[in-house]
């Protein structure tokens, strides 16, 4: 409709040359639309972005597990402040299985090799609030008194840090005692089957009080009185229930050995 009417006003303005104009114009108008028409439905091109996103793939198991690697060496070094071959091979053991390629073993002994460690407490707070299981905690209690029995010789350490790292995890203390106490038992055993004469009672309870078999009674007492302020209870006011009780067991160690002790120099 509307070209007919640009026709006829063209032809009544300027006769044939108004015609002819008319013409020339709707032409122009048709291939104009015609070129937007095309333009419209022409797919566009995706738009490259300023900056591209970067992509990070999820981390690796044995990287997730850096706190629990750092709390287990946080515990191998407690007491022998230096690495030793046997204990390397034995925390590498433990994470092994959670490597999946070099890189990942190469990161497991670069954390090894650290002196830049977070806090014994950080470490046990990061890896709790992974969530794991009752199985894990069980795994790492165990992991960490094995390091505790074949390091240290002080057996009222032993109990303390074993059964505080235990409790701290959310173990049960039967579960901690039961099997802190097998450990000892298997630690006494071997120790027993590679050492003919064995220890005699009066050994055992000089190495509960620190002091050699040949002490005073002033020795004996003095060693006594130092022990007992680790245990005393005005010391140890802040504890769990399960370390009170461990904490009374060891008392009852420290006394039963200073009797013994006096009583055979008497």
């Amino acid at each position: 409709m509307w070209m007919i009417a640009i026709l006829a006003f063209g032809t009544i303005v300027a006769g044939p040359i108004g015609f002819i104009i008319g013409l020339i114009i709707i032409g122009f108008m048709v291939y104009s639309k015609e070129q937007s028409l095309n333009q419209n439905n022409e797919p566009s091109e995706p738009h490259e972005p300023f900056h591209k996103q970067e992509q990070h793939s999820n981390p690796s198991t044995i990287r997730l597990l850096t706190p629990c690697i750092e709390m287990v060496c946080h515990f191998a070094l407690k007491y022998e402040h230096q690495w030793t071959t046997e204990k390397v091979k034995y925390v590498k053991s433990v994470f092994q299985e959670c490597c999946d390629n070099a890189e990942d073993e190469t990161y497991l002994r670069e954390v090894l090799k650290t002196k830049h460690r977070s806090s014994l407490e950080t470490c046990i707070h990061q890896w709790l609030e992974l969530n794991p299981n009752q199985e894990s905690k069980e795994v790492m209690f165990t992991v960490v008194c094995r390091l505790l029995v074949n390091t240290c010789q002080d057996i009222e350490k032993i109990r303390y840090d074993g059964f505080g790292f235990g409790t701290t995890l959310g173990l049960s203390y039967q579960y901690c005692h039961s099997e802190l106490e097998a450990m000892l038992e298997d630690a006494f055993q071997y120790e027993s089957q590679h050492n003919s004469t064995g220890k005699s009672e009066l050994e055992t309870a000089a190495e509960i009080l620190g002091v050699g078999i040949q002490a005073t009674e002033q020795e004996i007492n003095k060693a006594y009185r130092i022990k007992m302020k680790d245990y005393h209870p005005d010391r140890n006011v802040n504890v769990t229930p399960a370390v009170q009780r461990m904490l009374e067991e060891q008392t009852q160690l420290l006394n039963n050995a200073r009797d013994f002790m006096l009583k055979y120099i008497n």
